[in-house]
């Protein structure tokens, strides 16, 4: 046997390799329970001494596993993230030497400030998401520093087939007794489906985010056919999820791919508008009772609530049964003033019996419009930052499509904000 050839094999191709090793020990973890320390550690090694491209692909296929042990799998996730964040700002400040931005540093630091003073109480809330915080601004900050880091167009095929083996092993829970202790969330009698993520809306998060991202690419005649088959994979699953949020932003990218392609094929494109019907046709032929049920999930919510006008109805089940949630909030805001300028204090307690489940509601609740500008700022520096390394670097209007979904998410969800 030719070790050297082996060898240079290996490292040729050592990411696929790396990922498959991975994944078997993730379906291992499926029988195991606990496994999650061997997993995540291994991860771990790859970060430390693999570059900077590999280790951030083998941190994406990761995401779709982080659930399997519950929180334990999202602690040790982010555990290997900060080590990657840490390991990579190192080499950036001290080996290759790169130029600090003072105004993203004060930016952050006058954020950090903010988030620490005695404005509400010192939980481990407010620690959490701090830390959340500044490890998305300083991720960001790498891949402002690094332009092929991000590798986006091939991170979101790295993404998709990570969820589409998560999705396979998510059937292990029929025949293991580790799995089988976790809960499932059902609605009327079908299963959301969340593969090994922690729940089918983190599931559908990611669905979201990733298909507004793809269809950059679509708009700009960059797509490839394995791009179809991960924009198809982000879909299916996301509308397994029953979210109604994902229904509703998948329609809005739906209109604007239909608009796409009847403005670039015209009349050449009148054969798949023929296809989607007879497809409705035949589901509501042979499936009708599933596909009313998907739809009564969409706008089943609970009328019999005490609402003072029906125009409260209709927002209730426009907004996905959140309207109720953001005026308790909001309420609580206009009753103290105070809280809208400065806050309640990162990680203040709830004030509804669930989340605000809108990312600009609880900013503020929890910041303030004070702390809220501190936090956009930090953004604003690293936008500026990007484009002062590249003057020559022009917006496309494509990008407009993810930043509309994601502000639409946004909306609808705390995102990285709902930790209790």
């Amino acid at each position: 046997m030719d070790f050297a050839k082996l060898k240079k094999y290996y490292m040729d191709n050592r990411l696929i390799f790396n990922c498959g090793l991975l994944a078997i020990l993730f379906f291992i973890n499926c029988f195991v329970a606990d496994f999650s320390y061997l997993v995540f550690f291994v991860l771990m090694i790859g970060v430390l001494f693999e570059n900077k491209q590999n280790s951030f692909s083998m941190l994406v296929f990761s995401v779709p596993f982080c659930g399997i042990d519950e929180y334990l799998g999202v602690y040790l996730l982010f555990a290997c993230v900060a080590i990657f964040i840490i390991k990579n700002h190192i080499i950036m400040r001290f080996f290759d030497k790169l130029k600090v931005n003072w105004f993203v540093v004060c930016s952050i630091f006058m954020f950090l400030i903010y988030a620490l003073l005695p404005i509400g109480e010192y939980s481990q809330g407010l620690f959490v998401k701090l830390i959340i915080i500044l490890s998305i601004v300083l991720l960001v900050n790498l891949f402002i520093n690094y332009k092929g880091l991000l590798n986006l167009k091939f991170n979101l095929n790295v993404m998709a087939i990570g969820l589409i083996i998560s999705a396979a092993f998510y059937l292990t829970y029929f025949v293991s007794p580790h799995m089988h202790d976790k809960p499932i969330s059902v609605t009327e009698d079908f299963i959301r489906f969340a593969a090994l993520l922690m729940n089918p809306n983190a599931l559908a998060m990611i669905c979201e985010i990733c298909l507004s991202l793809l269809t950059i690419y679509l708009i700009q005649d960059k797509f490839e056919w394995n791009d179809i088959i991960a924009y198809i994979i982000f879909a299916v699953l996301g509308l397994s999820t029953f979210s109604k949020t994902f229904l509703i932003l998948f329609g809005i990218l739906g209109i604007i791919l239909f608009v796409y392609l009847i403005r670039k094929f015209k009349w050449k494109i009148a054969w798949l508008v023929c296809v989607i019907c007879g497809l409705i046709m035949f589901a509501v032929i042979f499936k009708g009772d599933f596909l009313f049920a998907y739809l009564r999930r969409f706008v089943n919510i609970n009328l019999n609530d005490n609402y003072d006008t029906t125009f409260e109805k209709f927002l209730n089940v426009l907004t996905t049964g959140r309207y109720k949630l953001w005026s308790a909030v909001l309420s609580y805001m206009f009753m103290n003033p105070i809280v809208i300028f400065f806050g309640r204090g990162l990680g203040a307690p709830l004030v509804a019996s669930l989340s605000a489940h809108n990312f600009y509601i609880t900013m503020i609740f929890e910041l303030g419009i004070v702390g809220s500008i501190l936090f956009v700022l930090m953004f604003v520096a690293l936008i500026l930052d990007y484009k002062k390394r590249n003057p020559d670097y022009k917006f496309q209007k494509a990008y407009l499509i993810p930043i509309i979904i994601i502000g639409l998410l946004m909306m609808v969800e705390d995102l990285f904000l709902y930790i209790y």
